[in-house]
């Protein structure tokens, strides 16, 4: 089992870090020399689908249980035992695979500060959901590691868009322009180029009178949308338009 003789009384618990590079926070083992990242994506497995089984586990992973198992024994050691000596993976002695209820992650910590969604959340929660972003979700993923999470890691991408999304209207609403940008710039860490949020992001340079910043991000959505063979979104177009109406300078829009 984990050494925890470093570790202080009431020590936070283990913590799954997913919007941004895949870490593990707070563990009371030491991370094993070998297979850390598999051992991270065992982790991420289990929170997602906790109580299923050693074959489930090894179809979905795409592995053989020789495997799986050396690696879950290296998860067991990395994540330790809490303070009352239970063991936060525990072994799976009914059949089902569960971690203790200790162990958690952004994506669940994002989801606390939201318990309304995104449409009943508050400014404060919401920037403090955004704070948690770091970067695309899984961003590290090593190739054939992670496949199973493709549709976990969009729903990821759509929320963390559409609290960027929601915050910035809150801040434009109020006139507070650097929260604004902070908000869409944040966002885009997990959904670059995505088109609402470059929309929201010219929206809120065009009220500030930033021409230059509007022009640089009309020609960059632009070349973009070339470069892949599709139009920009009738919201966008309508917001460049009337952004360049009285300007010399506007770009040709795709």
């Amino acid at each position: 089992m984990g050494d925890t003789s470093n570790c202080p009384a009431n020590a936070p618990d283990p913590q799954l870090l997913l919007l941004g590079p895949v870490e593990l926070k707070h563990a009371r083992g030491n991370a094993p020399s070998r297979a850390a990242k598999q051992c991270l994506e065992y982790c991420g497995w289990i929170l997602r689908y906790p109580g299923q089984t050693a074959t489930t586990m090894m179809r979905s992973l795409l592995v053989a249980e020789g495997t799986r198992r050396s690696n879950m024994s290296r998860l067991r050691l990395w994540l330790g035992i809490n303070d009352q000596g239970l063991p936060y993976l525990p072994e799976a002695y009914t059949g089902r695979i569960k971690l203790h209820p200790g162990v958690t992650s952004d994506w669940d910590r994002l989801h606390m500060l939201l318990p309304g969604g995104v449409k009943r959340a508050s400014e404060r929660s919401l920037v403090e959901a955004l704070k948690l972003v770091r970067g695309a979700p899984l961003a590290d993923a090593a190739p054939g590691q992670w496949h199973w999470a493709e549709e976990w890691r969009h729903e990821m991408i759509v929320l963390i868009r559409d609290m960027g999304v929601a915050l910035c209207d809150m801040a434009v609403s109020r006139g507070d322009i650097d929260l604004a940008r902070w908000a869409t710039s944040r966002a885009l860490l997990a959904a670059p180029e995505d088109d609402k949020l470059m929309t929201a992001r010219i929206r809120t340079e065009h009220l500030a009178g930033n021409h230059l910043e509007v022009e640089r991000l009309a020609l960059h959505v632009t070349r973009i949308a070339r470069s892949v063979g599709r139009d920009l979104p009738d919201d966008m177009v309508n917001l460049l338009q009337e952004a360049f109406e009285y300007t010399d300078t506007a770009p040709v829009l795709a």
